[in-house]
């Protein structure tokens, strides 16, 4: 099983990332899911694709990758 959240990017991306990753976290927990994605929309004027595309495993456990669109 795997466990996707989509989330707004609103104000600062790294607390997005970390409460974002929390709330996953848990979610995998009730699941017992073995992986976990986060997918952040950054909607900033005037960034680019280059500026919102990215991918980073997170810290922690278990693991979740964060995903930037």
């Amino acid at each position: 099983m795997v466990v996707v959240e989509c989330k707004l990017k609103r104000g600062s991306l790294e607390r997005v990332k970390r409460e974002g990753a929390d709330q996953i976290r848990e979610y995998m927990v009730q699941a017992g899911a073995a992986e976990g994605h986060l997918v952040l929309f950054d909607r900033t004027d005037g960034a680019t694709w280059q500026e919102r595309i990215s991918r980073v495993q997170l810290a922690g456990k278990p693991p979740v990758t964060a995903w930037g669109l």
